[in-house]
Formats: C-alpha cells, structure tokens, sequence
C-alpha cells in the first residue's frame, strides 16, 4: 500500500483536542476501508465493524447503555484484548444500521480522550439526506477521493503498480479528469450474446464519435472485446492503454474491418483529448 495524501488529514483530525466523529465520504472503491487500516498504525488499538460483512454486529448498537460498556463489547465481538493507549474504532457500511449512526453523538459527548471514530459506507453518498442523517453538530466529514497520479508516482515501482490492480483506477480517474463537469460520467461497452459475451473497459465520446478504450499489456491478439466493438463502429480509430511506448498500429479485425489503434502509455492519458485531436488528420476516416 503506497501513502495517501489524505493520510495527513487524517493526522490533524487526530491531533484536535475536541475532535467529532469522522465520517469518510467519496465514491465506492477508491480506498476508504484500506486507508484506515494504514491510518490504524498509529493506534495501540483498532476495532474494525463491516455491518455488511458481519450484521451481526449491528446489535451492538441496539442496546442502551453506557458508552464505555458499548466499547467493552465491541472488544469482546472483535476478539481483541484491550491495550493500553490510543483505541480507533472504524465502523464499516455504517449505513446498514440507523442506531449506529444516532450513537455517533454519544461517542461524541462522552470525550473519552483515547477513543477515535471514523465511519464510513459504499452507500454514503446516495443516502445522505434522504434516508439518513448524522447528529447535526456532532460529527464532522472528509471527503476521500480517487488517487491522483503523484500517489501512483509515490509507489516503490510504478510499473508494478500498473500491471497490478490498480491500472483500471487510474485510467478511470485520469478520463474522468478530461471533463471538470458535475455530470461528466465514466462509460463502458457491453455486449450480451448468447455465444460471444463482450466488455470494453471505458468509451470516451470525441466530437461525433465513440471512442473504446481498453487497458491492457498484452498482444494485438488478445483484445477480443475491442475487436468486437470496432466491427460495429461507424469509424476506425480504437485506444489501448499500456506501459509501453506510444505507437499506432494498423489492426485488421475477423470479418476484415482495419482500424487504427492507439497504443497509449498510461501517463499520457490525461491528454488524450488532444492527442486524438492532433491524430484526427492521419487516423479518422469517414
């Protein structure tokens, strides 16, 4: 796990002398649950609930009773002996359990000097305000966002993190960046047939036309799904995105369609936009 810019945030909120519960706000997947783990480095102990992997957990919360012995049971349910020192408690899918949510003001008004909360859910952000509602005054927010490129670049070996996981992230993230509108979305291909299933990871829209965009490594001869999109694509230009240096090569598909495909290293894609404006000349056809 390389280090978040975030993780600093997280620090100043720790360092407050009346510090509230903190609720991580931002998309699904862009590293709320992993951030904390790092984060938990800092305490002697840490708690973690997931309301959707263990519901059972939610009974916690359902019983009234002191805040110390609320905690005392969340030990035992974790199976953690209690250690001397700082405790951090972070509740997952918090979400799933509307009591859990009005307990977050008792954390907040018992000042236990050693106990740090932080909550957050996949759902957070289509619920917020119309299903659910945190104690007003009694927590305070941080907006998580997608990694950006100087946490990739801040890796042991950007090369490896591309070919890993992480690869599909940030392509998604660089092409969302190409449009700072609030509507801007991120679109993918599907196409669902009986004997040949196909997905392309990402469509860009350029001027009239629907760009696919795959990430990969591999061959010319492994972009199966690519190859199916370009043979009901009314143009002929196709983008891979790669570690290697860019190119463009000539592909021919099965049913004997060329198109042009864009070999595009995976730190250029902040500006694809412009490359496929400056190649419109050599590659479009109409």
């Amino acid at each position: 796990m390389f280090k978040r810019n975030v993780i600093s945030e997280l620090m100043q909120w720790s360092a407050k002398l009346n510090r509230k519960p903190l609720i991580l706000r931002g998309s699904r997947q862009v590293g709320k649950t992993t951030l904390v783990d790092s984060f938990s480095e800092n305490f002697e102990n840490y708690l973690y609930l997931n309301f959707e992997k263990s519901p059972s957990a939610m009974f916690l919360f359902d019983k009234e009773q002191k805040i110390a012995d609320l905690l005392a049971d969340i030990f035992l349910f974790c199976d953690k002996e209690r250690k001397p020192g700082k405790t951090l408690l972070f509740i997952d899918e918090i979400q799933n359990s509307k009591m859990a949510i009005t307990k977050l003001r008792y954390f907040y008004e018992a000042k236990l000097p050693d106990l740090y909360i932080i909550a957050a859910g996949s759902l957070l952000e289509t619920m917020l305000n119309r299903q659910i509602s945190f104690p007003v005054g009694r927590v305070e927010y941080l907006a998580v966002r997608p990694c950006v490129f100087n946490e990739f670049l801040s890796a042991k070996d950007i090369l490896d993190a591309w070919r890993g996981k992480i690869a599909e992230q940030i392509v998604a993230q660089e092409l969302l960046a190409l449009d700072s509108r609030v509507s801007n979305l991120r679109n993918f291909w599907v196409r669902k047939k009986n004997d040949s299933d196909a997905e392309v990871d990402f469509v860009l829209q350029h001027d009239d036309r629907v760009i696919p965009v795959e990430v990969k490594s591999g061959h010319n001869a492994k972009l199966k799904s690519l190859h199916l999109f370009m043979e009901e694509a009314p143009h002929n230009v196709a983008v891979r995105v790669w570690s290697k240096p860019y190119s463009i090569d000539e592909i021919t598909t099965q049913t004997g369609k060329k198109f042009n495909l864009i070999n595009l290293p995976f730190y250029y894609v902040g500006r694809l936009e412009e490359i496929l404006q400056n190649e419109s000349v050599h590659v479009f056809k109409t």
